[in-house]
């Protein structure tokens, strides 16, 4: 590449942040999470790499940074399991591989997406990524219903019982005298919906899938309405969700229980370290 005319790099990086859309465009992705902030990569680039020299600008170091980065982020949505929760994708191994040589050689002109994209591929596309996934979905919902072999089995109308912690809203519990969840309550409890909708997929339960969805949303939407204890939910037909000030109780039909059961025993690691303790 010619280092007297600049207008060559900017050519050389446009082709790279093209090539990088169209392998991002041509995945068949539900929700396209990451259109914004891919789109403004593209926006910013036009008023600002003329002001730049040499593919060994900071600028251009910055951008590629950025690239891999949102490459990253895009895979470890589309590889987990069915769920908006993303997989995790250890980025200090993947920076060692694919950026690290380019800080060493202080060249980064030979950074080429479509070959980190294809190892992201065969690395957690299909198997591996869902393994990923649904040991990270088990192992937090372990932890979101404090799941542990010395605590017995609580059955109450032949349902098995699960329960999520809750807190209220101290202040407007305090002056407004109105009890609501606090924010980190309903944040919690929605990512832990999250990962039992990804259990969901797993079990191939598409009406308790739908069920957690309505309820996650509910739940979004009236965050800020009071609660009112024993405020029934269901989700589906071998679900139910009731609420209370300082908690949650999840009632479950025994074969669902079951499957959760076998899901957990399968994929968690935590309640593997909890056994063996």
């Amino acid at each position: 590449m010619p280092s007297n005319d600049i207008r060559e790099y900017g050519r050389h990086y446009k082709s790279l942040f093209l090539k990088f859309i169209a392998l991002m465009v041509s995945q068949e992705v539900e929700d396209d999470i990451l259109a914004d902030e891919e789109r403004s990569i593209i926006d910013d680039f036009g008023s600002q790499w003329i002001f730049h020299h040499g593919s060994n600008s900071e600028f251009f170091k910055s951008k590629v940074e950025k690239i891999f980065a949102l490459m990253l982020k895009r895979a470890a949505h589309i590889f987990s399991p069915g769920s908006n929760i993303p997989i995790e994708i250890d980025h200090k191994q993947w920076k060692e591989q694919f950026l690290n040589p380019h800080y060493r050689n202080e060249d980064w002109t030979n950074f080429d997406p479509e070959i980190l994209w294809n190892a992201l591929v065969d690395a957690y596309h299909g198997d591996a990524g869902l393994e990923i996934g649904y040991q990270q979905s088990a192992d937090a919902l372990v932890k979101f219903f404090d799941i542990r072999p010395e605590n017995p089995v609580t059955i109450k109308a032949g349902n098995v019982v699960l329960e999520s912690s809750a807190q209220l809203d101290w202040m407007t519990k305090k002056w407004d005298r109105i009890s609501r969840f606090g924010w980190e309550t309903v944040r919690d409890t929605i990512k832990g919906l999250e990962h039992l909708k990804a259990f969901a997929v797993w079990a191939d339960e598409a009406d308790f899938a739908d069920g957690i969805k309505e309820f996650s949303v509910w739940l979004d939407r009236n965050e800020r309405l009071p609660v009112t204890s024993r405020q029934k939910h269901p989700m589906g037909p071998t679900a139910s969700v009731s609420l209370f000030h300082f908690k949650l109780e999840y009632r479950l039909k025994p074969e669902l229980a079951q499957q959760l059961q076998l899901f957990l025993s399968t994929f968690s690691t935590v309640l593997r370290d909890r056994e063996a303790a």
